[in-house]
């Protein structure tokens, strides 16, 4: 499946919240994810850009996935072939995936509200002290979604949780 997805960072949801609740979004879940993503003790997966990961949204569901480098260059989305599947239980996962040679390489927990409106899905992500509206869908879509936020393209992000919070640790 491909995922074409772009994130915005905000100051807060307030101004999100009240336009969710104006164009008829409906909430799916919202609560605590526990993020962790694996990787082979020389990062070969790192060096063919592929993630490995496996989440855990709180009383919802844990699901594991994988994530190729992008199909396409894009400079204002980041676009990935996606490959998720749905498991049972998220601590036998991770043993499972160490058990075959996988190595945690990092992890991360946000509070994330998951919404959707109409053709897009959009998260409201609370990482550390940092506030993420993501929006996923077509390209189309994600942008009719974006004007109807007021959202700032300058505000825009590719990168991932995993890059950015790297990135602010150094």
């Amino acid at each position: 499946m491909k995922e074409i997805e772009v994130k915005f960072r905000v100051k807060d949801f307030s101004r999100i919240h009240s336009k969710l609740r104006s164009l008829g979004a409906h909430l799916i879940w919202k609560g605590m994810e526990d993020n962790i993503f694996f990787d082979t003790k020389d990062r070969q997966l790192y060096k063919k850009g592929i993630l490995f990961r496996l989440r855990r949204w709180n009383n919802h569901s844990v699901v594991l996935t994988v994530k190729t480098t992008p199909v396409n260059k894009s400079k204002k989305f980041k676009i990935k072939k996606e490959y998720e599947i749905e498991v049972g239980d998220f601590e036998m996962t991770q043993k499972l995936i160490e058990t075959l040679g996988f190595l945690k390489d990092f992890q991360y927990r946000k509070f994330r509200e998951h919404w959707r409106l109409s053709d897009t899905f959009i998260e409201l992500d609370t990482v550390g002290r940092m506030y993420f509206v993501e929006i996923e869908g077509a390209q189309k879509a994600i942008y009719r979604a974006a004007r109807a936020f007021d959202l700032n393209w300058k505000h825009a992000e590719r990168r991932g949780y995993v890059t950015l919070l790297k990135g602010l640790r150094r």
